[in-house]
């Protein structure tokens, strides 16, 4: 028999007092339960379970050492992420079909996305390579594979000046494979980074903008109006601007974190304007959304938000429960509250999956 546990704590992001709820048969109650032992000490904090919106568990960014693209790689970045309070991740672009193979037990939740599309030389040689005349078909094929999600780079600069990216794909095409996607029953995400690039994608009717670095405010006024979100991974300008710096010198690299900065004075126009924000951390290893969760506050989100953009509002914009009734006992607690340092978030003190305690 499944043992039941009672819980009184400050329900984040948002909370300001302490809730009592209960677990019972694996889900979340908040009508008592009789007999259920108390889970944890009065006083802390939970959170429904973190999301990273932005990862590839195909690369190592861990350093693992193991091959890229490989299930056992997958397998290894999806334990990272488990063990630290991360239950749903939303894989932006692989380098094989590793991601499609998985099931759904055991592990966090992946919204997976198929392959990266891009013309051939266009994205470090690791996507599909995909000419404009075979976008259409190839978004759909990654559609009707099953793929929550089809990842297109809209822009990039070999040249390593980001800011300066044309986009890859003519208007019309890229309209095209957004609306056969989503027809299909994918939503799609766009690389983009540059102006031109971001207006592309938001032409194209994306879901989702990822980085989108040279954003406007105008921009962000069409996205709040169409429901597109955004997905900063504002974690990685130190590695994106090496990147640069590779490719094309002090000055690309200088153009990429001066991007960066804009994207962090538009967060606040973006939360004032009601765009959705979500945390993802692109090439940092599993386990570290509180990096990004940290950045974003430090940029001028209030706390409740920066963390809502890793747990409510990513949950709410991928269709996965919080903390509510009925709900599968997805949750994290915390000995202090990681609002007032998001740095609490790496150090769970207890971390519960589908009702099974995890090791931590």
């Amino acid at each position: 028999m499944v043992p039941a546990y009672h819980i009184r704590a400050t329900l984040l992001p948002d909370g300001d007092q302490q809730r009592d709820f209960w677990i019972h048969d694996r889900r979340i109650t908040f009508e008592p339960v009789d007999g259920a032992e108390d889970l944890a000490p009065i006083g802390g904090f939970v959170l429904p379970g973190l999301v990273d919106c932005h990862v590839h568990l195909t690369l190592d960014f861990a350093e693992s050492g193991l091959p890229a693209g490989s299930a056992e790689l997958v397998e290894a970045n999806l334990r990272g992420h488990l063990t630290t309070g991360t239950f749903v991740v939303r894989d932006m672009g692989a380098v094989s079909d590793a991601t499609q193979r998985l099931s759904d037990e055991c592990r966090p939740r992946v919204h997976y996305a198929g392959r990266l599309l891009a013309p051939p030389n266009r994205y470090f040689g690791i996507q599909r390579n995909t000419p404009s005349d075979e976008l259409v078909d190839v978004a759909t094929r990654e559609a009707k594979s099953g793929a929550h999600w089809v990842k297109i780079i809209a822009d990039f600069d070999e040249s390593g000046d980001l800011l300066q990216g044309t986009p890859n794909y003519p208007h019309e095409i890229l309209a095209a494979a957004v609306k056969a996607a989503q027809s299909a029953g994918a939503r799609v995400a766009a690389h983009a980074v540059s102006a031109a690039g971001i207006q592309a994608a938001l032409n194209a009717g994306v879901d989702s903008v990822e980085h989108g670095t040279g954003i406007s405010e105008r921009q962000l006024e069409q996205m709040a109006a169409r429901q597109t979100a955004w997905t900063p991974t504002l974690v990685i300008a130190p590695g994106a601007a090496a990147m640069s710096s590779e490719m094309g010198g002090k000055r690309a690299a200088d153009a990429v974190l001066a991007g960066f900065e804009n994207a962090r004075q538009m967060l606040p126009v973006a939360a004032r304007l009601g765009v959705d924000i979500l945390a993802g951390t692109d090439m940092y290893p599993p386990g570290s959304v509180w990096r990004e969760v940290a950045a974003l506050k430090a940029s001028g989100l209030e706390p409740a938000l920066a963390l809502a953009a890793a747990s409510t509002t990513a949950r709410a914009f991928l269709g996965e429960p919080a903390l509510e009734e009925s709900a599968l006992a997805d949750l994290v607690l915390y000995e202090r509250d990681p609002r007032n340092d998001p740095e609490f978030l790496k150090r769970p003190s207890l971390v519960m999956f589908r009702g099974d305690r995890v090791a931590v």
